[in-house]
């Protein structure tokens, strides 16, 4: 009995972290659009191959971009989908530096991201995302 309740309790928890901003766009065009501009060519410099698991209806993408030798850019986005023509989409970015061995999470950041999808799912055109724009300004110092 106890293990029962411990374990709806869990669920209970789990569910109850999920909150995501609402979005007005179907879930399989989010999450379409997500991945072909998140997970790209091995190729290309510091470049780190995302985890990226779906189910019905459900997408976690978690990704560690190396911007240099010394920090690290953490992005976990979780997509639900709410009803046939809207989903809930939940963005956090970290930044941790090897260096000072710190870690810092990006609210300014989090929100460009959730413009650039709004903007990407109603222009159909990505504008630039957060750390093309805050990494390139350090790098021109």
């Amino acid at each position: 009995m106890i293990r029962q309740m411990w374990f709806l309790s869990l669920v209970l928890l789990l569910s109850a972290c999920f909150r995501g901003q609402p979005l007005e766009y179907p879930f399989e065009d989010v999450s379409l659009a997500l991945k072909e501009k998140l997970i790209k060519d091995k190729k290309e410099f510091g470049y780190v191959e995302p985890e990226l698991y779906e189910e019905p209806g459900y997408m976690y993408l978690y990704q560690a971009r190396n911007i240099n030798f010394y920090l690290v850019l953490q992005t976990t986005i979780r997509l639900k989908e709410e009803t046939e023509s809207s989903s809930q989409i939940m963005i956090k970015m970290v930044e941790f530096n090897r260096s000072w061995n710190y870690t810092l999470q990006q609210k300014k950041m989090e929100e460009e991201m959730l413009e650039a999808v709004k903007e990407r799912m109603g222009s159909g055109k990505w504008g630039p995302l957060p750390w093309e724009t805050k990494y390139k300004k350090d790098e021109k110092e």
